[in-house]
C-alpha cells in the first residue's frame, strides 16, 4: 500500500484551507522541481501532451501552481481544470483564471473519458487506503491512450504503486526520482 497511514480527509482539507494563502510561497520551489523532472525530460513528450491535450485535469491541483509552471514553458491551456477538496486552495487557482472544481479525488464528478491528461502531483499516498480508488477514478476519466502523470512522496513509497497503476489500467512508461517524490508517467490502456 502506498502511504504510511491515512490522513483524515476533513483534517487534510482544513489544513490546506488554513495554509492556502502561504502555500505558493512555501512550496513553489519544491513543486517546480517535481514538475520539471516529470515534464521536461524525454524530449518533451509530456510537455507536448500538456500542449496538445484537448482537456486537462490537475487532480489535487490546489492553487494552480502546475498551470503556472506550464505557462512558464509557453504551454497555456484554456481547458485546464483544477480539482481539489480545499476551498481555500481553489480560491487561489481561480485568481489564475483556472476552472476549479471542489471535490474528493475518490469520486470524480466527470464523465468517463473526459480528459486527455490527468496530473496528480503529491496527492496519491496522502490517504493510503484511498490510493486504488483514486487511481481507478483517474483511469476512468482518461480517454484510452490518455496520459497520467503522478508523484508520491518518496518517504511514503513502498514500491507498490507500479502494480496499483497496472491494476487501474495504466501502462507505466517512466519512473523517476523528482525532488522529494518519486514520479510516474503512464498511458491509459485501451479499455
Amino acid at each position: 500500500m502506498v502511504g504510511r497511514s491515512d490522513v483524515d480527509a476533513r483534517a487534510l482539507r482544513a489544513s490546506y484551507d488554513r495554509t492556502a494563502a502561504r502555500y505558493d510561497e512555501q512550496f513553489r520551489a519544491l513543486q517546480v522541481k517535481k514538475y520539471r523532472a516529470m515534464l521536461q525530460p524525454d524530449g518533451g513528450e509530456l510537455r507536448e501532451a500538456l500542449r496538445s491535450a484537448p482537456r486537462l485535469l490537475d487532480l489535487g491541483g490546489g492553487t494552480g501552481l502546475l498551470a503556472e509552471f506550464a505557462a512558464s514553458l509557453g504551454v497555456g491551456h484554456p481547458a485546464w481544470v483544477v480539482l481539489d477538496s480545499s476551498r481555500g486552495m481553489l480560491a487561489h487557482a481561480q485568481q489564475r483564471d483556472l476552472a476549479v472544481v471542489q471535490s474528493d479525488a475518490v469520486a470524480l464528478p466527470f464523465a468517463t473519458a473526459s480528459f486527455a491528461l490527468v496530473a496528480a502531483f503529491t496527492v496519491i499516498g496522502l490517504r493510503a487506503s484511498d490510493t486504488a480508488a483514486i487511481l481507478a477514478e483517474a483511469a476512468r476519466v482518461l480517454v484510452p491512450g490518455g496520459r497520467f502523470v503522478a508523484t508520491v512522496l518518496a518517504r511514503d513509497s513502498d514500491g507498490s504503486l507500479p502494480a496499483l497503476l497496472e491494476t487501474a489500467g495504466f501502462a507505466l512508461e517512466a519512473e523517476r526520482r523528482c525532488g522529494q517524490d518519486v514520479g510516474y508517467a503512464c498511458r491509459r490502456r485501451a479499455r
